[in-house]
């Protein structure tokens, strides 16, 4: 079916009013429920981040009265939905295009080649970016060309890699890579996170870290969001 011309130019109005009415709805069951604020963490491939647990916990244990939710997305939305306005604040991993973003980096790792437990190179401890350079790679359609160049390593190329699967999340890669179809670079603690079936991690050695930061857009300052920051800082102190 197609929508007539007036009906299209109609349309943004009726999507803009039902999101507000599921925002007023959402408020109304907040404070139903006893709560007086509210706080929309993004969470972009970083729930495996040790980090990440400590955070959402110390905030809600010292702010009960904050309604606190969390969402994951994927690596289309390096971002985490800060930008799109579907989180108020993200834990994120630059770099990506950002603009009118602030970023407060609370944590650096190094990184991990996923291979199948098959492959040559899975045998190795470490390995160098030109040991793996001529792989087959996974490549991630629509997403951010700035965090896809990041995780592509396409810094030290010298023409695009060879590409072997495509995908739009974490466990694309990972399967991606148990199917030996594609390599795929990952942040330490996805490597460390568990024993993944028929997987190994092998250490980059001459990449640069990943680093984990808070994202929110630059001039929003309310008071949970200003509390979460704060908290970031304090739990980033001792680790980094």
């Amino acid at each position: 079916m197609r929508l007539t011309d007036a009906a299209a130019r109609w349309l943004p109005y009726a999507l803009e009013t039902l999101a507000a009415a599921e925002r007023a709805n959402d408020a109304a069951g907040q404070l139903r429920a006893g709560y007086t604020a509210r706080l929309r963490v993004g969470l972009a491939a970083t729930a495996a981040l040790p980090l990440t647990p400590m955070l959402l916990a110390t905030f809600r244990d010292r702010h009960p009265q904050v309604a606190l939710s969390t969402r994951h997305f994927d690596f289309g939305d390096p971002a985490g939905g800060v930008l799109t306005d579907q989180a108020d604040v993200a834990i994120v991993r630059p770099p990506f295009s950002g603009a009118g973003l602030e970023l407060l980096v609370i944590a650096s790792e190094p990184r991990y080649v996923a291979l199948s437990d098959q492959h040559p190179l899975a045998r190795q401890t470490n390995v160098s970016f030109a040991e793996i350079a001529d792989e087959p790679w996974i490549e991630v359609s629509e997403s951010d060309p700035v965090w896809c160049a990041f995780w592509r390593l396409t810094a030290f190329r010298d023409r695009p890699p060879r590409v072997g699967a495509r995908g739009q999340s974490l466990e694309d890669l990972l399967e991606a890579a148990r199917t030996q179809q594609a390599v795929g670079i990952v942040p330490e603690c996805v490597a460390r996170a568990q024993q993944w079936p028929k997987l190994k991690f092998v250490k980059v050695t001459d990449i640069p870290p990943s680093d984990v930061a808070i994202a929110w857009r630059a001039g929003e300052a309310s008071p949970p969001l200003k509390e979460f920051i704060t908290i970031a800082r304090e739990l980033a102190a001792p680790a980094r």
